[in-house]
């Protein structure tokens, strides 16, 4: 009976003592969904300082400290809208991401849902694709709490003429196997459960949030079928995988693949992101600036206007377009998706108006860059395809 009367009374005596208060359990709603005109933030760390990273097991009241990230990358992405699209009749708004040169999105009260990608695949890189996700999913969801779980299924799937597909495939090793068939299909299937499986205070930066961490791990399934006129699909997967090798890191059932996400309310980014593999180390660490106010967009750099980037994706050449609103020094440099500057142009000043810049690509390979234009009032990205 005694013990029983103790624990109160301890509590209390550390409570008057300053222990520290206890984080308070939050609740995510929409607040934190992106809207059209959002500057959504994509810093990278560098490879040193993610391998420092260690992982808390689930729980209630932790804490987090980050430090300063030593920066390896950073790129600001702009959220469009989306509007009477053919394709993706359900989207409302795109942005630009590392693996895609679009991912389409659809906001509801409860859900904000990836709809359909645009761009190409592993062995088609010269060829951009478009192919919808069904049913559409959940990237985040409102009203989640601590210990809600979710799971999902979603598939894409994408048919192509083996007469469209690029001459140097047809005039390959696999054209006489290709030859026979008219229609190539690709399913891609992903199984994922959503846990919010810790609360607590993070701190970055210097600056603390108060946040919900959500573990996100995902299984991909890649199939390929090939068909003949009037025939039916076969699965040609492992034949592939057979013939070549290397093609096994993005054909069949891949290893499982996770994320940390570490969400705040009215932020409409994660505070920090950290991807890992199927034995839990951690592959890549992404975060929030710091300095900037995490619950406003970043607009363009105050002498921009009218930032395009034409064709993309692109082959050879292509124009980059703006306006200045005032005279200043403007500078642009390509980079790679390991923030490997590829290409620069020089800085120059510039009077009030339009310009451009040429760039061409048609000596690197395959992929997505970042093209950064930088003026004296700061700076924007805009990503690139080259096929």
């Amino acid at each position: 009976m005694q013990a029983s009367l103790l624990t109160p009374r301890f509590a209390l005596l550390l409570l008057l003592l300053g222990t520290a208060p206890l984080a308070a359990q939050i609740t995510l709603t929409s607040a934190y969904f992106p809207e059209v005109g959002d500057s959504l933030l994509t810093n990278q760390a560098t490879d040193a300082y993610r391998d420092g990273i260690t992982f808390q097991p689930p729980g209630e009241n932790l804490t987090w400290d980050f430090g300063t990230p030593e920066l390896r990358t950073e790129f600001t992405e702009v959220l469009e809208a989306v509007t009477n699209d053919t394709f993706f009749v359900d989207a409302t708004a795109r942005l630009t991401s590392a693996a895609f040169a679009y991912e389409y999105y659809q906001r509801t009260d409860t859900a904000y849902n990836l709809v359909g990608l645009v761009g190409t695949l592993p062995f088609l890189r010269d060829t951009v694709l478009a192919t919808r996700l069904t049913p559409p999913r959940p990237v985040k969801r409102a009203n989640i709490t601590y210990g809600d779980r979710f799971a999902s299924t979603s598939v894409r799937e994408l048919r192509i003429s083996i007469d469209s597909l690029p001459q140097e495939i047809k005039n390959g090793v696999a054209g006489p196997f290709l030859a026979i068939y008219d229609t190539l299909r690709v399913v891609n299937t992903s199984v994922r459960t959503d846990e919010i499986d810790a609360y607590g205070t993070l701190t970055l930066n210097g600056k603390e949030y108060e946040v919900l961490r959500e573990k996100r791990v995902e299984q991909l399934d890649t199939r390929v079928y090939l068909k003949a006129d009037g025939g039916e699909f076969n699965d040609v997967t492992q034949q592939i995988k057979f013939a070549d090798p290397s093609s096994g890191q993005f054909l069949g059932q891949l290893p499982e693949q996770g994320t940390y996400y570490f969400w705040a309310q009215g932020v409409k980014e994660p505070i920090v992101e950290i991807e890992f593999d199927e034995d839990e180390n951690p592959t890549t660490f992404v975060y929030i600036r710091g300095e900037r106010n995490p619950t406003t967009s970043l607009e363009l750099p105050e002498a921009l206007e009218r930032v395009s980037l034409r064709p993309n994706p692109v082959r050879d050449a292509f124009t980059l377009s703006y306006t200045l609103t005032q005279a200043t020094t403007i500078s642009a440099a390509l980079y790679d998706t390991r923030g490997q500057r590829v290409w620069q142009w020089p800085a120059r000043y510039s009077n009030a108006g339009p310009g451009r810049l040429e760039g061409d690509v048609a000596t690197l390979a395959g992929g997505v860059y970042y093209l950064q234009l930088q003026t004296s009032g700061g700076q924007t990205v805009r990503r690139l395809v080259k096929q």
